[in-house]
């Protein structure tokens, strides 16, 4: 029997505290009817009064004028201009950048190529001596591709702060026919690979290899300005930017943010670390670095305009209903996000420059010391990294009701905060098909994963596989990485686990991890040894033999009698479910309760997934028991009811009566449930069908 379900048993809306900031000081009295601003790329010009029927040809002239309560209206064209807001508007009185048609506004950092072009082999050579590089606000160079890259691409390495004989891997991009070329270091290289290009640094050219069917009579792009949509001034608030599409930008990645001008944080669409933004209804793809920037970028300011470096202003900016696509390295990254709402956007493809895995600031969306905000159903999927990564600190934020599916490292992971049980809180959503591990945990502690789908395992050497992948898929992968902050009291109820290799791998003994991990009410497709694991790696490691003694101390048993795997700070015990659920009572003095002491086996349970569809198929043999939600102790149930998580995650007032998993409903057999319901996913290299 087939039935279509509901996904998530949480609340439709979620309220949060707002804050007011201080915004740019304005002269404009309160309640004056304040003026429409129109452009028009097809009949406007700067000259005009920029009325309905006199409109400016640029979003950029408007931007100077536009105080608050004004709204900026974009009739439907292509407009080649970096827009950076002078003014920022009032809680009462926004000012509203907006697409007359959502999507057919398109701001592009690039300009076509008209000049000459030099034909020599198979390449093509065309000079950039007479392109105009107007986004000139950097302490390198307004031209992005004289400007080194920080970071690395795969099976590519270099010195970063220096060119050597290798070649340079820069910030420019090359676009044919609006689809996007590979860069590639040495000349030989692009005459030998259709469909890349190759800089010459010295003569200031770009070496094009055509693909077949492509040549350099089709509109050729150049990457001309560094950013898209972001203000010169910092801390501006009150901005709205609705339905544009941005692309072509050449920014940086940012390595050591933190710690570097040139390396800030600085998105395609940045806001420039202001307050009470609305992004809203927009595409942002192909920007050479972070598609948007939604934090305080960086110590100390990004551009040349304002070096302060404090996030204390980082407020209440809400992005929702988005696409961000095929960036060069993150959709989306935001450092000091304070009571941020990020709902409803799709982010795939991300990091589709390939940037290595040592480096670490790329996912779909990377959020560092996010605090009192709400992730919340999103589509975060086959990006070249993590999918969601929530890194130094995540006070009270909610990741609730998304769908994270297919990422080329671990779906979800939390790092370096050191927190009691409960401060963050993952509900409600579906975590499967991510390479290497589902959730990933480093050095991060007091995250609860609540009634969670976590499975459905890649297969090991497909096309998802980026060299993270041990054999077998894990759902929860914790390990103590550095001494720098805990990796204990994170919590695991009431979660749906299907078709994983190993369901967790967590460490002990306690070094950094003396509050231990807590497990209650799981539901698991099967009972193997090796299905959970305790591991070795937490900076303190002991020798290969006292730690299979500690674990076996645990057990009460003889080490002898335990399957253990590798050495030192890789030594593994494979245990099965019985020994799993005794290692935990054990741990908690012989109470059962954080001891995974009630979670059930389910033969027969499993689940397929359709990203064609957004189709869950989730057969189960029998109905699971419904849990108690109100079992557990009060630090959950006083964190559970700040506003920050609104009502009820259990849906309704009946927290005694919640299945395992995300559902709100289930029945005996087959479930066929829609995940999603948002924006439709897209293709890599496509548009989804509302922007063509």
């Amino acid at each position: 029997m087939m039935s279509r379900l509901s996904l998530f048993c949480i609340p439709a809306a979620l309220a949060l505290l707002v804050t007011s900031c201080p915004t740019e000081v304005d002269d404009t009295p309160k309640g004056v009817t304040l003026t429409t601003y129109y452009v028009s790329a097809a009949n406007g010009s700067d000259a005009n009064t920029g009325d309905s029927d006199h409109p400016f040809k640029s979003i950029s002239k408007a931007a100077e004028l536009a105080r608050p309560g004004n709204t900026v209206i974009v009739r439907a064209g292509v407009y080649r201009e970096r827009v950076a807001p002078a003014w920022g508007g009032r809680e009462d009185a926004p000012i509203i950048y907006r697409a007359e048609t959502p999507g057919r506004v398109i701001i592009k950092g690039s300009d076509v190529y008209t000049g000459t072009w030099e034909s020599s082999g198979s390449l093509y050579a065309a000079s950039l001596n007479g392109m105009s590089f107007t986004d000139d606000w950097y302490w390198d160079d307004a031209n992005p591709f004289k400007v080194d890259a920080r970071g690395r691409p795969t099976g590519f390495s270099y010195n970063q702060t220096s060119k050597t004989g290798e070649g340079t891997y820069t910030l420019g991009q090359v676009f044919v026919k609006g689809k996007p070329y590979k860069q590639v270091v040495h000349q030989t290289l692009a005459q030998g690979g259709p469909g890349t290009w190759w800089y010459d640094t010295a003569a200031n050219k770009v070496y094009v290899h055509f693909k077949a069917g492509d040549s350099n009579t089709d509109t050729v792009e150049f990457t001309t300005r560094r950013r898209i949509f972001a203000p010169h001034k910092q801390f501006l608030g009150y901005i709205h930017v609705e339905g544009f599409v941005m692309e072509h930008c050449g920014n940086q990645y940012p390595l050591f943010f933190w710690d570097g001008k040139e390396t800030a944080q600085a998105g395609a669409l940045g806001l420039r670390s202001g307050h009470h933004w609305v992004i809203r209804n927009n595409l942002v793809r192909y920007a050479a670095g972070i598609g948007l920037d939604c934090g305080a970028e960086g110590r100390p300011g990004s551009e040349r305009a304002d070096g302060r470096d404090y996030f204390w202003a980082v407020t209440g900016n809400r992005i929702e209903d988005n696409y961000f696509i095929d960036n060069g390295a993150s959709g989306v990254a935001g450092w000091g996000v304070y009571k941020m709402v990020f709902q409803g956007n799709v982010v795939m493809h991300n990091n589709r420059r390939r940037y290595t895995n040592d480096l670490e600031e790329h996912a779909g969306a990377k959020f560092h010391e996010a605090t009192e905000s709400l992730i919340a159903n999103n589509y975060i999927a086959e990006n070249y990294n993590f999918g969601l990564w929530m890194d130094n600190k995540y006070k009270h934020t909610r990741v609730t009701g998304n769908v994270i599916y297919g990422n080329f490292h671990a779906g979800l992971d939390f790092e370096m905060g050191e927190y009691e049980p409960g401060t963050a809180l993952v509900d409600h959503n579906i975590i499967i098909n991510n390479e290497g591990s589902n959730t990933f945990i480093q050095d991060a502690s007091g995250v609860l994963y609540l009634n969670n789908l976590i499975g459905i395992a890649a297969v090991s050497g497909s096309a998802w596989d980026n060299g993270y992948d041990s054999g077998a898929k894990r759902g929860n992968y914790l390990w103590q990485i550095t001494d720098r902050t805990r990796s204990d009291n994170n919590g695991y109820y009431n979660n749906i686990y299907v078709s994983n290799g190993i369901n967790y791998y967590v460490p002990y003994p306690a070094g950094k991890s003396e509050g231990g991990q807590r497990f209650l009410g799981n539901l698991y497709d099967k009972d193997e040894r090796g299905m959970w694991h305790i591991n070795n790696r937490n900076m303190t490691s002991t020798s290969t033999a006292d730690f299979d003694n500690a674990v076996a101390a645990k057990l009460g048993v003889a080490a002898g009698t335990l399957t253990f795997t590798g050495s030192g700070i890789v030594r593994e015990a494979l245990l099965t479910f019985a020994e799993w659920k005794t290692f935990w009572s054990s741990f908690w003095g012989g109470d059962s309760l954080f001891g995974d002491g009630d979670a059930a086996i389910m033969n027969g349970l499993s689940a397929a997934y359709d990203p064609a569809t957004q189709t869950l198929r989730l057969t189960l043999p029998s109905l699971p028991a419904r849990l108690d939600n109100t079992r557990w102790d009060a630090p959950y149930k006083t964190v559970f009811h700040r506003p920050i998580y609104g009502a009820s995650p259990f849906g309704g007032d009946d927290e005694t009566q919640v299945y395992p998993g995300p559902f709100a409903s289930l029945q005996a057999g087959l479930n066929t449930i829609q995940v999603w319901h948002g924006l439709a996913p897209v293709a890599e290299d496509a548009l989804p069908a509302a922007f063509q």
